[in-house]
């Protein structure tokens, strides 16, 4: 079964294709950069949200799954009853975290490690 990570990246390769860019256009186009579209052609990372919607509202991207195929419609904005505009905006500001707002630490506790991750989100 094909997972979605390489159904985005078999599909931004045809969409790149079919356009004529290069990785460096491609990338400078949807606001990331070389590297994080490369890990996204390769299946070694996956979008957020955000990303992804600007790429088909872009590249008309529609992905394939076995026999399935999401198109344009099933990347639609949809309001859901009951979140406020506060908590539907977090997907922005996960798309704006840098390596500079990440705190990680690893402790060893007995034979564990304990991992805490701190991100800060700019209010």
């Amino acid at each position: 079964m094909k997972n979605v990570r390489s159904a985005v990246g078999d599909e931004l390769r045809r969409a790149i294709r079919d356009r004529g860019l290069t990785v460096d256009e491609a990338a400078k186009q949807l606001g990331v950069s070389r590297q994080a579209f490369h890990s996204y052609l390769n299946g070694s990372s996956l979008m957020r949200p955000a990303r992804l919607d600007k790429a088909v509202e872009m590249w008309d991207c529609h992905l394939k799954i076995d026999k399935t195929i999401f198109g344009k419609l099933a990347f639609q904005k949809v309001k859901a009853e009951g979140f406020s505009a506060i908590q539907m905006s977090l997907w922005d500001a996960l798309d704006s975290i840098t390596q500079d707002d990440l705190k990680i630490t690893v402790k060893r506790v007995g034979a564990s490690l304990r991992v805490a991750v701190h991100i800060q989100i700019p209010a």
